[in-house]
């Protein structure tokens, strides 16, 4: 015989809340626990961004202080010692005199304690200098004082010798000229200096 299935639960009970019930401070707590937890974890991401890009700053700050200013300079004491000691021969290449402008030197000529160096980055001047940067007269007064003045400190400038206005010469036959902006002119300089009686 046919019969009707009908479902007739097993349990007629109700499901018990088994979620906590909290009162409204509980809760509001709480709430403000998540909101710092949240602040705390956006401070961590930002300081952890800076952190990198700190890192990164100093990395290159560093990089360009050792490049441009700590090796150059210790270069140049450990030429300098090369020069006055007389620990140099023809082509070599030193730096000499301060960062103004280039102050690479290829070594020319030696005769005895007389040493000469020619520079082989070259300096630029024109018509903002004051002069006719065509004239070697006015070239060579401008690199024996107001180049000279500049470019070498005095240790440098106790081994420089020659009269006053021709302290530091340059082959004209080397000088270019160019054009940006204003005509200006490149000249390599020449000079002699002379160790034997340099007092370390």
């Amino acid at each position: 015989m046919k019969t009707e299935y009908s479902y007739e639960p097993s349990y007629t009970g109700t499901t018990p809340n088994t979620s906590p019930s909290y009162s409204r401070e509980k809760q509001e707590e709480i709430r403000q626990e998540l909101i710092r937890t949240e602040k705390r974890k956006r401070m961590i991401k930002r300081i952890a961004v800076i952190s990198v890009l700190a890192i990164v700053v100093l990395s290159f700050a560093t990089y360009l202080f050792m490049t441009k200013v700590y090796l150059p300079r210790s270069r140049r004491k450990a030429d300098f010692r090369k020069l006055v000691s007389q620990d140099v021969k023809v082509g070599d290449i030193v730096i000499f005199g301060e960062y103004e402008w280039d102050n690479t030197w290829y070594v020319n000529d030696i005769q005895g304690s007389k040493i000469q160096l020619l520079n082989i980055g070259g300096v630029n001047i024109g018509y903002s200098d004051g002069f006719d940067y065509n004239a070697p007269r006015a070239i060579e007064y401008w690199l024996s004082n107001d180049y000279y003045e500049v470019a070498f400190d005095e240790k440098d400038k106790d081994l420089i010798i020659g009269e006053w206005n021709k302290r530091i010469t340059y082959d004209n036959s080397t000088a270019q000229s160019y054009v940006i902006g204003i005509v200006k002119k490149t000249v390599y300089p020449s000079l002699w200096i002379d160790v034997e009686s340099y007092s370390k």
